[in-house]
C-alpha cells in the first residue's frame, strides 16, 4: 500500500460548504480582507451634497485643501455603464483628465483622502493620505481609509485606458497600493519624510499603457521587502489610481476606466509521492479559488439509491466555491491556489467532504456521520472507535444514512471496473457479488466513490451491467 496522505495544511475545523463567490464586495463579508466596493457597483447619491463618487472611494469631490483649487479639480470622476467582459456587474468607474488654465489636471481617486494644496502639480501639498486614527468622513459618512488586516499576495484590476492626445513623454496611467500600520501616511511624501517604519508592503504599476479600446486585466505583486517596508502590522490600505503616472502630465481627455479590483491571496499545497492530497477552500473568508494547472479535484455530493455518492470534478481553471473540500490528484509537487471574487463556481450539494483532521476529531465524533481515513492513495478505511488518527491525515466524513454498516472500506476509484470483490480480476464471483448488490445484499462488499459496478459506462448500475460483465467473461 502507498503511504498515508499528508499535506502541509493545518485545518482543524469544518466550514459550511457550497457558498458561491460574491459579485458585490460588501462590508459585512469582506472588511479587513478586501477593498470595499472595489467592483464600483455602489455610488454615493448626491442628495444635495455634491458628491459623485463610488462608496468608500474618494476623489477631488471630497478633497481637503484650497477650496478654489478643489472646485477647479472636481468633475474628473463618474460612473460608467461600460464593464469588462464576462462581468456580472453593471458599472465601472471612469477617471478623466482635464485642463485648468493650460495645466493638465489628472483624474485621480483613492481609498484615502486627496488634498489640493498647490497650483504646482508636483508640489507634495497635492497628495493622497491615510490615517486610521482620524474620524473625519466625507459628506456621505465614509471614513478616509480602507481597513486591511491581512497581507495579500497581489492586486488584480481590470482597466481600459486611452489618451485624449498621445503624449510620448508621459504615456502611462498608474495605480499604487500602500499597506500601512494605520499611522499617518501620504504620497507623494513631503521632502525629507521617511515612511518606511509605517509601511508593511507596497504594489504599483506606473506603466499602464493605452489598451487599444480593450479591457485588460493587470496583476500587480506586493513587495514585503523589510529593508524598505519595516512594519509587520497591517491595518489599512491606500489604493490610488490616476490618469497619468506623472503629476500634471498626459493630456486633457485621458480616460481611465477601472473595474473589479481585488486583492489576491494564495495557498501552497504539497502533493506527496502517492499523487493524492486533500484541500479545503478556506484560503480567505468568502473567497472562491481557482484550480491550478496540473491538478484535478474531486468533491463529494449526495447521490441516490445504490450509489449514494456523486462526484463533481474540478479541472485546471475551474472556480472552487468557498468551503468546498476536495480530494486532489496530480504529480507530486507544490501547487498554488489563488483566490477570486468575481468568478462564481458551481457547487454540488455537499453532504460529505474530505478534510484534514486534528487528533481530537474522533474523540467527540458527530452522531450524524461515519468517518473513514485514507489508508492508501485511493482507499478509505472506516475509523473504528479508539483508532488514533494523526494530525493532517486525510479523513472522509460521510452522512450516516449514506454509509452502510457493511462498507468497511471505501475506494475512490476501482483498479478495474467490474472487479466487485476487489481481488484484482473479473470472475464469476464478481457476477455473483454484483447480483447480490442489485438485490440489496451489501454484506462484505466495499464501496467505490467512482462506481466499480458501472461496467457498461452508462453512469448507473443495473442488470445491464450484469449482462455486460457476463459477456466480458465469455469472450475472455
Amino acid at each position: 500500500m502507498k503511504k498515508i496522505i499528508q499535506t502541509a495544511l493545518t485545518l482543524l475545523f469544518l466550514l459550511p460548504l457550497g457558498m458561491q463567490a460574491q459579485s458585490v464586495v460588501t462590508k459585512e463579508l469582506y472588511e479587513g480582507t478586501q477593498i470595499l466596493n472595489s467592483d464600483f457597483e455602489t455610488w454615493k447619491d448626491n442628495n444635495g451634497k455634491d458628491q459623485k463618487e463610488p462608496r468608500y472611494w474618494h476623489s477631488f469631490e471630497s478633497a481637503s485643501g484650497n477650496p478654489n483649487l478643489i472646485s477647479q479639480a472636481k468633475g474628473k470622476i463618474s460612473q460608467s455603464d461600460e464593464t469588462r467582459g464576462m462581468s456580472s456587474g453593471k458599472s465601472s468607474c471612469q477617471l478623466k483628465a482635464s485642463s485648468i488654465l493650460g495645466i493638465v489636471a489628472n483624474g485621480t481617486m483613492t481609498t484615502g483622502q486627496l488634498n489640493a494644496g498647490s497650483i504646482q502639480a508636483t508640489n507634495s501639498a497635492n497628495h493622497a493620505s491615510v490615517d486610521v486614527s482620524s474620524t473625519a468622513t466625507d459628506n456621505y459618512g465614509d471614513l478616509y481609509y480602507s481597513t486591511l488586516i491581512t497581507q495579500p499576495d497581489s492586486l488584480a484590476v481590470w482597466v481600459k485606458f486611452s489618451q485624449g492626445t498621445a503624449n510620448a513623454d508621459h504615456p502611462y496611467a498608474t495605480i499604487s497600493a500602500a499597506i500601512t500600520n494605520g499611522e499617518y501616511y501620504q504620497e507623494p511624501a513631503a521632502s525629507g519624510v521617511d515612511y518606511s517604519s509605517i509601511l508593511v508592503g507596497y504594489a504599483e504599476n506606473r506603466k499602464i499603457a493605452t489598451t487599444g479600446g480593450q479591457w485588460k486585466r493587470l496583476s500587480i505583486p506586493f513587495s514585503y521587502d523589510k529593508t524598505k517596508y519595516k512594519s509587520t502590522d497591517p491595518q489599512a490600505i491606500m489604493v490610488t489610481l490616476s490618469t497619468n503616472a506623472d503629476a500634471g502630465q498626459g493630456s486633457a481627455g485621458d480616460i481611465l476606466l477601472i473595474d473589479d479590483l481585488e486583492l489576491i491571496y494564495t495557498m501552497q499545497v504539497e502533493i506527496p509521492d502517492c499523487g493524492y492530497g486533500t484541500f479545503t477552500n478556506i484560503v480567505q473568508k468568502n473567497h472562491a479559488v481557482v484550480m491550478p494547472e496540473g491538478l484535478t479535484g474531486y468533491a463529494l455530493g449526495k447521490g441516490t439509491g445504490e450509489n449514494p455518492f456523486v462526484i463533481k470534478t474540478y479541472k485546471a481553471g475551474d472556480v472552487v466555491p468557498y468551503g468546498t473540500s476536495l480530494l486532489l490528484e496530480g504529480e507530486s509537487k507544490s501547487y498554488t491556489f489563488k483566490t477570486t471574487l468575481y468568478e462564481s463556481g458551481e457547487s454540488p450539494v455537499l453532504d460529505n467532504n474530505f478534510k484534514l483532521v486534528g487528533g481530537s476529531e474522533l474523540n467527540n465524533p458527530s452522531e450524524d456521520y461515519k468517518y473513514y481515513f485514507l489508508r492508501s492513495s485511493t482507499e478509505f478505511r472506516q475509523a473504528e472507535n479508539g483508532l488514533k488518527i494523526q494530525d493532517k491525515e486525510a479523513l472522509l466524513r460521510v452522512k450516516k444514512e449514506l454509509a452502510a454498516e457493511s462498507y468497511t472500506h471505501v475506494y475512490f476509484t476501482p483498479e478495474k471496473v467490474g472487479d466487485i470483490n476487489n481481488d484484482g480480476s473479473q470472475t464469476i464471483a464478481d457476477v455473483k457479488a454484483l447480483v447480490n448488490r442489485l438485490l440489496g445484499n451489501q454484506q462484505g462488499l466495499t464501496k467505490f466513490l467512482i462506481p466499480d459496478a458501472d461496467v457498461n459506462g452508462d453512469k448507473s448500475t443495473n442488470v445491464a451491467d450484469v449482462t455486460e460483465l457476463v459477456n466480458i467473461l465469455i469472450n475472455e
